[in-house]
């Protein structure tokens, strides 16, 4: 199985985001016991770094990328995948460059708290909830 994890269930983690974070965080320790193969879409990196940045400064921000490509691999988005997001019946351009990410790496899933953003997904999208009652973690 391979899964995109979207930026919001990240920061659940890291930002240990309340209500979000036990279930956020038990979808993302499948990919780190190597249950699943986990990716993030490249730009999720930067992302996660504007935000980290703000909440636990620089260091602490690349510290937690670090640990984060540890265990996920990272979808490239080049110009193919920008060509096929603008294609897609997608009203969030950020979601449809994720949902092109997770096509071009054959995801079997994408694990987002915000599936009604990806309704139009030919890839399955769960909230961490769901993926985990699915993988029986939960």
């Amino acid at each position: 199985m391979i899964i995109l994890y979207d930026t919001n269930v990240i920061l659940d983690v890291i930002l240990q985001r309340a209500p979000h974070y036990q279930e956020s965080a038990a979808a993302l320790a499948y990919a780190e016991q190597d249950a699943v193969t986990g990716f993030l879409a490249a730009h999720t990196i930067t992302t996660l770094h504007y935000i980290l940045r703000r909440h636990v400064g620089q260091e602490n921000s690349l510290i937690a990328i670090h640990i984060l490509l540890e265990k996920l691999q990272v979808a490239a988005i080049g110009q193919q995948e920008i060509q096929f997001a603008l294609q897609a019946a997608f009203t969030d351009f950020e979601d449809a460059v994720c949902y092109a990410a997770a096509y071009s790496t054959q995801c079997t899933c994408i694990v987002t708290r915000n599936t009604g953003d990806f309704k139009n997904s030919k890839i399955p999208a769960l909230t961490p909830y769901l993926f985990c009652v699915e993988q029986k973690i939960l």
